[in-house]
């Protein structure tokens, strides 16, 4: 046993030294998201968006399971019109936190503007011709509207719901309502800023 016990001394003396070198990281860690935090939250506040997205990208790789972070990346991606990381944060936030009524606003309005991003380039892309040309000019149109009000009710009243594709006009014949699509201003009109709360 004499021998056993010189033997593992070195080992165990090496294990005690390896604890003591490691004991101070987590605290540093610590530190340093505390201040990418405070340098978060003031990049967002002076409008420096892209920096802000930049520094809760490292915070919740740090620690993926905070869902209040998640949300705030996809603040920071939403005013910077990157609607689809915008989305994809905020989905991240309420699989963590799914009583986030603010999140599911927010994750809404991003994909309220994604599909308003693809009805316009389907009408600008496609023939006009095509049978969904009217289709994708008139959703174009209806979410420009919302995206215009952020969300809120608009006092205009919705377009008229298309006709089914084999009632569809033939092809040439001239739109019934003639309205251009509006371009709507920012969809950050719609992002709720505050973290968690009003669930």
């Amino acid at each position: 046993m004499g021998r056993l016990s010189v033997r593992l001394l070195p080992v165990v003396l090496s294990l005690a030294l390896a604890a003591c070198a490691s004991a101070p990281a987590p605290r540093a860690a610590t530190i340093d998201l505390v201040e990418t935090e405070r340098l978060a939250e003031q990049a967002y506040r002076q409008g420096d968006h892209a920096r802000a997205a930049e520094l809760y990208a490292d915070i919740v790789e740090a620690m993926p399971g905070e869902a209040d972070y998640w949300y705030r990346l996809g603040n920071a991606y939403a005013r910077q019109g990157l609607s689809q990381q915008a989305a994809l944060s905020y989905q991240q936030s309420l699989a963590l936190d799914s009583g986030n009524a603010r999140g599911w606003h927010n994750m809404g309005m991003m994909h309220l503007k994604l599909a308003h991003e693809a009805f316009e380039a389907g009408e600008k892309r496609g023939s006009k011709r095509a049978r969904v040309h009217e289709e994708n000019r008139r959703l174009a149109e209806a979410t420009a509207r919302v995206l215009e009000h952020g969300g809120r009710a608009v006092s205009a009243p919705a377009p008229a719901m298309a006709t089914p594709v084999t009632a569809m006009p033939e092809p040439g014949a001239a739109a019934t309502d003639g309205s251009p699509a509006a371009a709507p201003e920012a969809v950050d009109a719609g992002i709720n800023e505050e973290a968690g709360g009003s669930r």
